[in-house]
């Protein structure tokens, strides 16, 4: 029998995760947590990058026709609906929900000295946050340098470019 059958293809590549060889050619171990090869990675990433630059425009215009047809047949190109005020493109909740995340993202709370920049409790001197916030940082923070260790997975991609592969 010839062909492609998934089955023996999905117990190859599952033999091969085993044995920590790439499971693409199956002639290298696998590069640090990947399931493939340094050479392999490398010419998945170059594949794909050719194949986005190939086709950005091609969707880029897909996306502008069907965001004017939106607008075109009276609807709201966010969530599809129709819009009842025309002078406007996004409808009334859009423009809502659009407001509310540019006022999270870009207007600052001025807060008074001596109250947390996260909730309304009292600070201690010489502090921002409170110290319920100011343990969830330093919690955050340290959860962060673990994971900045050799093993991270974009200080292996770094190792890649480094290497010239």
């Amino acid at each position: 029998m010839s062909g492609y059958d998934p089955e023996r293809e999905k117990a190859r590549r599952d033999e091969r995760r085993r044995l920590g060889i790439c499971t693409t050619c199956g002639k290298r171990p696998a590069f640090g947590r990947f399931v493939s090869c340094e050479y392999c990675i490398e010419k998945q990433t170059l594949r794909a990058a050719r194949w986005r630059e190939e086709n950005r425009d091609r969707y880029n215009e897909r996306g502008r026709v069907r965001r004017l047809r939106q607008i075109e047949a009276g609807k709201c190109p966010q969530c599809h609906k129709f819009n009842p005020d025309r002078s406007w493109v996004y409808c009334p909740k859009c423009r809502q929900l659009a407001h509310a995340r540019y006022v999270r993202a870009y207007v600052r709370k001025v807060r008074p000295e001596g109250v947390c920049l996260r909730c309304d409790r009292q600070t201690e001197p010489g502090f921002k946050l409170c110290p319920v916030h100011r343990q969830k940082a330093a919690a955050a923070g340290e959860k962060g340098r673990a994971a900045q260790g050799k093993a991270h997975p974009w200080r292996m991609e770094n190792e890649l470019l480094f290497r010239g592969i």
